[in-house]
Protein backbone atom coordinates (compact mmCIF):
# COMPACT_ATOMS: atom_id res chain seq x y z
CA UNK A 1 0.00 0.00 0.00
CA UNK A 2 2.85 2.37 0.87
CA UNK A 3 4.48 1.68 -2.52
CA UNK A 4 1.24 2.45 -4.36
CA UNK A 5 0.82 5.73 -2.50
CA UNK A 6 4.41 6.69 -3.35
CA UNK A 7 3.79 6.04 -7.04
CA UNK A 8 0.55 8.04 -6.98
CA UNK A 9 2.26 10.92 -5.19
CA UNK A 10 5.00 10.89 -7.82
CA UNK A 11 2.42 10.95 -10.63
CA UNK A 12 0.57 13.88 -9.05
CA UNK A 13 3.86 15.73 -8.56
CA UNK A 14 4.82 15.27 -12.22
CA UNK A 15 1.35 16.27 -13.38
CA UNK A 16 1.48 19.42 -11.26
CA UNK A 17 4.89 20.36 -12.68
CA UNK A 18 3.62 19.79 -16.21
CA UNK A 19 0.64 22.00 -15.46
CA UNK A 20 2.98 24.89 -14.59
CA UNK A 21 5.07 24.32 -17.71
CA UNK A 22 1.96 24.23 -19.91
CA UNK A 23 0.65 27.41 -18.27
CA UNK A 24 3.85 29.37 -18.87
CA UNK A 25 4.12 28.11 -22.45
CA UNK A 26 0.52 29.18 -23.05
CA UNK A 27 1.24 32.64 -21.63
CA UNK A 28 4.16 32.95 -24.05
CA UNK A 29 2.16 31.75 -27.06
CA UNK A 30 -0.67 34.20 -26.29
CA UNK A 31 1.75 37.10 -25.93
CA UNK A 32 1.13 37.67 -22.24
CA UNK A 33 4.75 36.82 -21.46
CA UNK A 34 7.49 38.35 -23.61
CA UNK A 35 11.27 38.17 -23.74
CA UNK A 36 12.77 39.44 -20.51
CA UNK A 37 9.49 39.43 -18.56
CA UNK A 38 9.66 38.43 -14.92
CA UNK A 39 7.60 35.42 -13.88
CA UNK A 40 5.30 35.55 -10.86
CA UNK A 41 6.95 34.34 -7.66
CA UNK A 42 6.92 30.64 -6.84
CA UNK A 43 4.54 31.42 -4.00
CA UNK A 44 2.07 33.24 -6.26
CA UNK A 45 2.19 30.51 -8.93
CA UNK A 46 1.65 27.93 -6.21
CA UNK A 47 -1.36 29.77 -4.80
CA UNK A 48 -2.90 30.69 -8.17
CA UNK A 49 -2.57 27.16 -9.55
CA UNK A 50 -3.30 25.40 -6.24
CA UNK A 51 -0.21 23.22 -6.34
CA UNK A 52 2.81 22.85 -4.10
CA UNK A 53 5.79 25.19 -4.32
CA UNK A 54 7.97 22.10 -4.83
CA UNK A 55 6.04 21.40 -8.06
CA UNK A 56 6.49 25.00 -9.18
CA UNK A 57 10.21 24.82 -8.44
CA UNK A 58 10.55 21.62 -10.46
CA UNK A 59 8.71 23.21 -13.39
CA UNK A 60 11.01 26.26 -13.30
CA UNK A 61 14.07 23.99 -13.36
CA UNK A 62 12.63 22.14 -16.37
CA UNK A 63 11.97 25.42 -18.20
CA UNK A 64 15.54 26.50 -17.44
CA UNK A 65 16.89 23.29 -18.97
CA UNK A 66 14.78 23.98 -22.07
CA UNK A 67 16.35 27.43 -22.37
CA UNK A 68 13.00 29.19 -21.91
CA UNK A 69 13.53 30.61 -18.42
CA UNK A 70 16.56 32.23 -16.79
CA UNK A 71 16.87 32.37 -13.01
CA UNK A 72 18.76 35.24 -11.38
CA UNK A 73 19.82 34.74 -7.80
CA UNK A 74 18.08 37.20 -5.50
CA UNK A 75 16.00 38.66 -8.32
CA UNK A 76 13.65 35.97 -9.63
CA UNK A 77 12.83 34.00 -12.76
CA UNK A 78 12.63 35.60 -16.19
CA UNK A 79 11.67 34.61 -19.72
CA UNK A 80 14.94 34.34 -21.61
CA UNK A 81 16.13 37.16 -23.86
CA UNK A 82 17.70 34.60 -26.19
CA UNK A 83 14.93 32.13 -27.15
CA UNK A 84 16.94 30.93 -30.14
CA UNK A 85 19.18 29.08 -27.68
CA UNK A 86 16.30 26.76 -26.82
CA UNK A 87 15.76 26.01 -30.51
CA UNK A 88 19.48 25.47 -31.09
CA UNK A 89 19.84 22.77 -28.45
CA UNK A 90 16.79 20.78 -29.50
CA UNK A 91 17.24 20.92 -33.27
CA UNK A 92 21.00 20.33 -33.18
CA UNK A 93 20.46 17.23 -31.05
CA UNK A 94 17.68 15.94 -33.33
CA UNK A 95 19.84 16.54 -36.39
CA UNK A 96 22.77 14.56 -34.97
CA UNK A 97 20.58 11.73 -33.63
CA UNK A 98 18.89 11.33 -37.02
CA UNK A 99 22.19 11.18 -38.93
CA UNK A 100 21.71 14.49 -40.71
CA UNK A 101 24.03 15.26 -43.60
CA UNK A 102 25.69 18.35 -44.97
CA UNK A 103 23.38 18.16 -47.94
CA UNK A 104 20.40 18.48 -45.56
CA UNK A 105 21.95 21.62 -44.09
CA UNK A 106 22.66 23.17 -47.48
CA UNK A 107 19.12 22.49 -48.73
CA UNK A 108 17.61 24.24 -45.72
CA UNK A 109 20.07 27.14 -46.04
CA UNK A 110 18.91 27.76 -49.60
CA UNK A 111 15.24 27.73 -48.55
CA UNK A 112 15.72 30.07 -45.59
CA UNK A 113 18.00 32.54 -47.34
CA UNK A 114 15.72 32.60 -50.38
CA UNK A 115 12.75 33.46 -48.16
CA UNK A 116 14.82 36.17 -46.50
CA UNK A 117 15.77 37.53 -49.93
CA UNK A 118 12.12 37.75 -50.96
CA UNK A 119 11.56 40.04 -47.98
CA UNK A 120 14.62 42.05 -48.96
CA UNK A 121 13.36 42.46 -52.52
CA UNK A 122 9.93 43.54 -51.32
CA UNK A 123 10.77 45.75 -48.37
CA UNK A 124 14.47 46.60 -48.00
CA UNK A 125 15.71 50.12 -48.59
CA UNK A 126 18.65 50.77 -50.87
CA UNK A 127 20.82 51.44 -47.80
CA UNK A 128 19.84 48.08 -46.27
CA UNK A 129 20.81 46.35 -49.51
CA UNK A 130 24.04 48.35 -49.54
CA UNK A 131 24.92 46.81 -46.15
CA UNK A 132 24.62 43.33 -47.68
CA UNK A 133 26.82 44.44 -50.57
CA UNK A 134 29.46 45.71 -48.11
CA UNK A 135 29.34 42.42 -46.19
CA UNK A 136 30.38 40.61 -49.39
CA UNK A 137 33.26 43.00 -50.01
CA UNK A 138 36.24 41.36 -48.33
CA UNK A 139 39.59 39.80 -49.22
CA UNK A 140 38.78 36.37 -50.66
CA UNK A 141 42.50 35.66 -51.16
CA UNK A 142 43.34 36.04 -47.47
CA UNK A 143 44.94 32.68 -46.49
CA UNK A 144 43.45 32.68 -42.97
CA UNK A 145 40.74 30.04 -42.66
CA UNK A 146 39.28 31.86 -39.65
CA UNK A 147 39.12 35.11 -41.63
CA UNK A 148 37.26 33.47 -44.51
CA UNK A 149 34.83 31.66 -42.17
CA UNK A 150 34.06 34.83 -40.20
CA UNK A 151 33.38 36.98 -43.27
CA UNK A 152 31.30 34.26 -44.92
CA UNK A 153 29.23 34.01 -41.73
CA UNK A 154 28.79 37.79 -41.67
CA UNK A 155 27.67 37.90 -45.32
CA UNK A 156 25.04 35.20 -44.98
CA UNK A 157 23.99 36.63 -41.61
CA UNK A 158 23.38 40.00 -43.30
CA UNK A 159 21.00 38.29 -45.73
CA UNK A 160 19.06 36.55 -42.95
CA UNK A 161 18.91 39.81 -41.01
CA UNK A 162 16.87 41.20 -43.90
CA UNK A 163 14.00 38.84 -43.14
CA UNK A 164 10.99 40.18 -41.26
CA UNK A 165 10.05 36.63 -40.16
CA UNK A 166 11.43 35.77 -36.69
CA UNK A 167 11.06 32.04 -37.38
CA UNK A 168 13.41 32.33 -40.34
CA UNK A 169 15.89 34.17 -38.15
CA UNK A 170 15.66 31.64 -35.31
CA UNK A 171 15.92 28.62 -37.63
CA UNK A 172 18.85 30.25 -39.41
CA UNK A 173 20.53 30.84 -36.07
CA UNK A 174 20.24 27.11 -35.37
CA UNK A 175 21.43 26.25 -38.85
CA UNK A 176 24.45 28.50 -38.36
CA UNK A 177 25.28 26.53 -35.20
CA UNK A 178 25.20 23.31 -37.23
CA UNK A 179 27.10 24.85 -40.13
CA UNK A 180 29.77 26.23 -37.79
CA UNK A 181 30.69 22.65 -36.87
CA UNK A 182 32.28 22.31 -40.27
CA UNK A 183 32.45 25.87 -41.67
CA UNK A 184 36.23 26.08 -41.23
CA UNK A 185 36.57 22.63 -42.85
CA UNK A 186 34.78 24.07 -45.88
CA UNK A 187 37.28 26.88 -46.19
CA UNK A 188 40.27 24.64 -45.49
CA UNK A 189 39.12 22.49 -48.40
CA UNK A 190 38.46 25.57 -50.53
CA UNK A 191 41.99 26.84 -49.89
CA UNK A 192 43.50 23.40 -50.56
CA UNK A 193 41.67 23.27 -53.89
CA UNK A 194 42.55 26.91 -54.66
CA UNK A 195 38.87 27.72 -55.19
CA UNK A 196 38.53 31.00 -53.29
CA UNK A 197 37.60 32.62 -56.58
CA UNK A 198 34.49 30.42 -56.74
CA UNK A 199 33.26 31.72 -53.38
CA UNK A 200 33.86 35.28 -54.54
CA UNK A 201 32.08 34.69 -57.84
CA UNK A 202 29.10 33.12 -56.07
CA UNK A 203 28.79 35.93 -53.55
CA UNK A 204 28.99 38.52 -56.30
CA UNK A 205 26.22 36.73 -58.20
CA UNK A 206 24.00 36.70 -55.09
CA UNK A 207 24.71 40.38 -54.43
CA UNK A 208 23.94 41.38 -58.03
CA UNK A 209 20.64 39.50 -57.98
CA UNK A 210 19.66 41.15 -54.68
CA UNK A 211 20.69 44.59 -55.95
CA UNK A 212 18.62 44.02 -59.10
CA UNK A 213 15.77 42.74 -56.90
CA UNK A 214 15.51 39.76 -59.23
CA UNK A 215 13.82 36.98 -57.24
CA UNK A 216 14.36 34.20 -59.79
CA UNK A 217 18.03 35.05 -60.24
CA UNK A 218 18.49 35.16 -56.46
CA UNK A 219 17.27 31.58 -56.15
CA UNK A 220 19.56 30.45 -58.96
CA UNK A 221 22.56 32.21 -57.39
CA UNK A 222 21.88 30.77 -53.93
CA UNK A 223 21.43 27.25 -55.29
CA UNK A 224 24.62 27.47 -57.37
CA UNK A 225 26.51 28.65 -54.32
CA UNK A 226 25.23 26.15 -51.77
CA UNK A 227 24.54 22.91 -53.62
CA UNK A 228 27.94 21.24 -53.52
CA UNK A 229 29.13 18.96 -56.29
CA UNK A 230 29.43 15.24 -55.49
CA UNK A 231 33.22 15.10 -54.99
CA UNK A 232 33.27 18.19 -52.82
CA UNK A 233 30.29 17.02 -50.77
CA UNK A 234 31.88 13.63 -50.10
CA UNK A 235 35.08 15.25 -48.83
CA UNK A 236 33.23 17.57 -46.48
CA UNK A 237 30.63 15.05 -45.36
CA UNK A 238 33.34 12.55 -44.38
CA UNK A 239 35.04 15.26 -42.33
CA UNK A 240 31.74 16.21 -40.75
CA UNK A 241 30.86 12.64 -39.75
CA UNK A 242 34.32 12.33 -38.18
CA UNK A 243 33.64 15.47 -36.12
CA UNK A 244 30.34 14.06 -34.83
CA UNK A 245 31.81 10.61 -34.14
Amino acid sequence: MVKIMNVLSSMNYETASSKVIAHIQSEILHGRLRKGDKLPTERKLSEDMEISRASVREAIRALESMGIVTSIQGSGNYITNAPETAIDMALCALFALNDGTLNNIMQLRVMLEFEACKDIVAYATDEEIARIVRAADYDYENPSIQYQAEHDRNFHGAIIHGSSNPLIQYLSHTLAALFDVYREKVFATTLDRNENNITKRDHEAIVKAITDRDVLEIHTALANHMYLNKDYLEILDTQYRNILA
